[in-house]
Formats: structure tokens, C-alpha cells, sequence
């Protein structure tokens, strides 16, 4: 829900490194759907090949992989470290240098 992003945004401070939100208001096919994701690139401009999606459950990988869409797996709630990603974190803390990283591939 967009209520729960702009929760996310004042606790997190990462505001600045978020420029769309896909949110389940905005979507018919939730995840693993690539619909989500693909809402989000529309709002962008971005072609999936321009983006790095960053989730926490298989089914963020899946709808990520299936667009060919980078993907940064965040661990630090359920520990789970995911094998296909792209890159994983534990904190948020490490989303910058991560995706400035990828950013470079």
C-alpha cells in the first residue's frame, strides 16, 4: 500500500534513491507477476535492462528475473540469502554502494 512506502521513506531516510513505487493499488497480477515491476519501469521510462529491483521473497526474484531485471536480495529479516540475486544485503545501509555497483556492470 502507499501508506506503507511513504512509512518506509521517513523511517529509512532512502527517499532520495527512489524516484517510483509500485504499489498494489496500481496493479492487477500481483508477484510473482511481473506486472508490479513492469507498472514501476512505466513510471520511470526505464527499460528492466536500466533498473536493479531490490525484495526480500522468491516471488520478487521471480518477477524480476522474468523481465531480466537486476535483483538485490534483502536478507536481514528472514536471514535468507538468495542464491540468484544479483547481490544481496542485510541492512539498507549497503543499498548505495550495491547499487552503484551494479550500476557499473
Amino acid at each position: 500500500l502507499k501508506r506503507g512506502a511513504e512509512t518506509f521513506y521517513k523511517i529509512s531516510g532512502l527517499q532520495k534513491y527512489f524516484e517510483a513505487v509500485s504499489c498494489f493499488e496500481d496493479y492487477s497480477k500481483p508477484k510473482p507477476d511481473p506486472e508490479p515491476l513492469m507498472v514501476a519501469l512505466v513510471k520511470l521510462h526505464l527499460k528492466p535492462e536500466e533498473a536493479i529491483y531490490v525484495g526480500d521473497s522468491l516471488t520478487d526474484l521471480q518477477a524480476a528475473k522474468a523481465l531480466k531485471m537486476k535483483f538485490i536480495g534483502f536478507y536481514g529479516i528472514s536471514g535468507k540469502i538468495f542464491q540468484e540475486a544479483d547481490a544481496n544485503i542485510k541492512t539498507f545501509a549497503e543499498l548505495p554502494e550495491v547499487i552503484n555497483r551494479l550500476s557499473k556492470d
